[in-house]
């Protein structure tokens, strides 16, 4: 077993540079924090860091473990693990979640354990959407991304081109969620925390939908937005 006890460690600071996403491409793997996505991420985990030898595939100080996390909390385990490469989705069935430009890690976190909660199909990853590989995505999904697949980087102005898309939006055309019957070869988009779906998708959008309020706000957070539509729909 390897050991490890310095944070200046040259391996440490290798894994250090996932934390931008830009490593995380060139290398195909991200970090993940604690036991719980540990065992949810199963064979798709590289290396396992902890203080804990019988557990630890690396053998570290709380140092280490320290400064591989953006939380000021010590982590009991922080992991190496590769991306998932998901087949290329089947739109004849099943209905899919998409997410354009949603920016805040929490919401997109929020969304695809949503999906998964509610059983959809899986989750498109449109422009401007943070990165699902994110420690705090990753996170905020609790694991759900290892439950069903992420497509990202999708052209889901490309996409709408070709297939049934559900748009939220805020205007006269739009139909609140419980007046649809969707088909299971239905895709439903989320969009931008202030603008909403892009100008050009809701143009291509087959049909839209919204969720009344009855109370004084503006709007609901898109995370909680989706919870409620993907809850009505899953009919």
């Amino acid at each position: 077993m390897r050991e490890i006890n310095s944070a200046k460690n040259e391996h440490i600071k290798e894994l250090k540079k996932l934390a931008k996403k830009k490593y995380r491409d060139e290398t195909g793997t991200y970090l993940i924090e604690g036991w719980h996505l540990l065992e949810e991420a199963g064979d798709a985990v590289i290396e396992v860091l902890s203080t804990d030898p019988e557990r630890a595939t690396t053998l570290v100080t709380k140092e280490v473990l320290v400064s591989l996390s953006d939380l000021p909390s010590t982590p009991e385990v922080v992991a190496v693990v590769r991306k998932s490469k998901p087949e290329k989705p089947d739109f004849n069935f099943g209905r899919y979640i998409a997410l354009d430009n949603v920016q805040d890690p929490g919401n997109v976190g929020t969304i695809v354990r949503n999906a998964d909660a509610f059983g959809f199909r899986g989750v498109l990853i449109g422009a401007g959407t943070a990165d699902i590989y994110s420690p705090k995505v990753m996170r905020s999904m609790q694991g759900s991304n290892f439950h069903l697949p992420i497509f990202t980087d999708v052209d889901l102005v490309e996409l709408a081109k070709n297939h049934r898309v559900i748009a939220t939006a805020l205007d006269e055309t739009a139909r609140r969620p419980e007046n649809f019957r969707i088909e299971e070869n239905t895709i439903v988009v989320l969009g931008n925390e202030g603008q909403g779906v892009s100008p050009e998708l809701l143009e291509l959008a087959q049909d839209k939908l919204y969720i009344p309020m009855t109370g004084n706000a503006e709007s609901l957070n898109v995370g909680v937005a989706s919870g409620i539509i993907m809850y009505i729909l899953r009919r």
